[in-house]
This record gives C-alpha cells, sequence and structure tokens, in this order.
C-alpha cells in the first residue's frame, strides 16, 4: 500500500463531489505547512463554538474574530478593552421572597467607580412602617446624628385628590428616611427606588450625597411620589449600604446596585 501519495491536484472520479477519508480518520496539517482557502467557501461545524469551555466573563485582553468591511472582509480581531461600552456595570444585586431583617451591601462601592445608581423595590411586613438607609463601611453601620435629608413630593387618594407632600430632617438623623407610612399589602405598590450615589468612597471631604426618585402606597390609602435627596455630613470612607424597615422585617425585595463608567474618579 502507497503511504505517500505525490499529485497536483485531486479531483472527483465523477461529478463534482468528493470525500477524504471514512469516519473516524483523523488528517494532520503539519505545522509549517499553509492551507489556503482564502478563495474558497470553508464551512466549518457548529462544535467548533458549542463543544469549547464558556467563559462567563470577559477581560479586557479578550478577542472577538470579525470580517473587517473597511478591508474587503479581511479576517481581523478586536480587543474587548476596544469595544463600546455602556454606562452602567452591574456591581452588586439582592432579591428575596423571603422575609429579611435587612438589606446589607457589604462592598457594593469601590475605587473602580466614581459614582452608583441603584434601583430596587421593597415591601414592608407591617403596615405604617417607614423605609430606613445607612452608609456602612468594614467598621459598620456609619451611625450617629450625621444625615440630612429632603424630600418632597405629591400624593393622590382614591378621590384623585392632589396634596403635596413633604419629609426630610436637616438635624440630627440617624439615616436617611425614604419612604411615609407604608402599606403592608403585597398587592399594592411597594417602595420603588431609583437613586444615585455620589463618589461615596471619598473620605477627604465631608458630605457623600445622593438623590433621586422614589414611589410608594402607604397606609393612609394615598399613592406617593417623591424627589428625595440626601448627604452624609461627617467624613468617613463608605463602602457600603443597609435597608432596614423602622419596625418589622423586609417582606420582599429587588435591587440592583450599577458602577458608573460614564463619570470616572
Amino acid at each position: 500500500m502507497t503511504s505517500e501519495i505525490k499529485a497536483d491536484k485531486w479531483s472527483p472520479a465523477s461529478g463534482t463531489a468528493g470525500t477524504i477519508g471514512d469516519s473516524g480518520d483523523t488528517f494532520t496539517v503539519p505545522s509549517g505547512v499553509t492551507l489556503n482557502t482564502s478563495s474558497a467557501t470553508l464551512s466549518i461545524p457548529s462544535t467548533v463554538i458549542t463543544s469549547q469551555t464558556e467563559k462567563s466573563s470577559l477581560a479586557d485582553a479578550d478577542k472577538f474574530l470579525i470580517s473587517d468591511s473597511a478591508a474587503s472582509g479581511a479576517l481581523k480581531y478586536v480587543q474587548k478593552s476596544n469595544l463600546p461600552s455602556g454606562g452602567l456595570v452591574k456591581v452588586a444585586e439582592s432579591y428575596s421572597t423571603s422575609e429579611v431583617a435587612n438589606v446589607t451591601f457589604t462592598d457594593c462601592f469601590t475605587s473602580a467607580y466614581a459614582s452608583y445608581r441603584l434601583i430596587g423595590m421593597f415591601h414592608a411586613v407591617s403596615s405604617g412602617t417607614k423605609l430606613e438607609l445607612n452608609y456602612k463601611n468594614s467598621g459598620g453601620t456609619l451611625s450617629g446624628s450625621s444625615y440630612q435629608y429632603l424630600s418632597e413630593g405629591q400624593r393622590i387618594d382614591s378621590g384623585s385628590s392632589i396634596e403635596n407632600a413633604a419629609n426630610g430632617n436637616y438635624g440630627d438623623s440617624g439615616g436617611f428616611e425614604l419612604t411615609y407610612n407604608l402599606d403592608d399589602s403585597s398587592l399594592n405598590s411597594p417602595a420603588c427606588l431609583d437613586l444615585v450615589f455620589y463618589d461615596p468612597r471619598q473620605s477627604t471631604f465631608d458630605h457623600k450625597n445622593f438623590n433621586g426618585m422614589i414611589s410608594h402606597y402607604a397606609s393612609d390609602n394615598k399613592f406617593y411620589t417623591q424627589p428625595i435627596a440626601g448627604r452624609y455630613k461627617d467624613s468617613g470612607d463608605a463602602t457600603g449600604l443597609i435597608f432596614t424597615i423602622s419596625s418589622g422585617n423586609i417582606k420582599r425585595h429587588d435591587v440592583v446596585i450599577y458602577g458608573l463608567t460614564d463619570t470616572g474618579n
């Protein structure tokens, strides 16, 4: 049997289709050999991708194969670091349909981002309670009389009567009071939050600020919508947040925190 075939061209014996080898055979292209298919149609099996190990996160040096339309479809690669990126990067999340005493984010604030956006909702176990927020760090909750906040919005009742509603504390408060009296029915609106925290990690200056919008249904059978702003007026490094209810537990919650990449630090 011939162990080597030398020919300038292989062609099908009949028709326009041919086969190299049989199922289970392996053909090796040695190192240094060029297999030129630049002017041909090359079909590859889907297992080239599907049989590989999945990667759940990307490094800046990871590369993607592309066809460059500006170079007649030439194959090139682009690094992840050169791809356009969105303004929001998820840094923390918490979800539960079970009762919890508090919702704590221990290290959601890092040196990677200057500002952060929080989107979430909370249900209270007990009616007539309030959702409260504190900063925290590795030493625990940042307490003391250093929290100042103001919210002034509107409320509407079943008779479509609209009223102004204000809530705030400029003096000696031990935390941010985010809502009025919450309703405890899961059928009614939870406390819905959209808040932005500005440079909570800086420790050189006082006044770690946040602002945003909150809506909720209250135990007085009125729906509230309110802008809110607050600041922690003492120095110190805040690396996290803790949400609590003024009395009783949090019935359920769903919260996501994003780092804002377009603000830098």
